[in-house]
């Protein structure tokens, strides 16, 4: 930024409130960030609670599946027994 002579009071006026608009901006500036922030960190926990609780529902699909496998392997077991009498 250049640097200027600041000594009329409409030149000292001017420039107290270009430096009160500047900082008014990064004001909202980092308010608009810390508002990202926590969205961020909000759908992140909410991102986690749901990968658990697809883990968990893997978990149990996992294990509804090797039951159902090994009963199957049972009535393929009988029905080889049955046909081979």
């Amino acid at each position: 930024m250049a640097e200027r002579n600041v000594t009329e009071p409409s030149q000292l006026q001017e420039s107290w409130e270009t430096l009160d608009q500047a900082v008014n901006r990064l004001e909202e500036a980092q308010r608009a960030l810390a508002q990202k922030i926590e969205r961020q960190k909000t759908a992140a926990s909410n991102n986690q609670d749901e990968n658990s609780s697809l883990q968990d529902e893997n978990r149990a699909l996992r294990e509804a599946n090797d039951a159902v496998a090994k009963k199957l392997d049972g009535v393929i077991d009988r029905l080889k027994t049955v046909l081979e009498v």
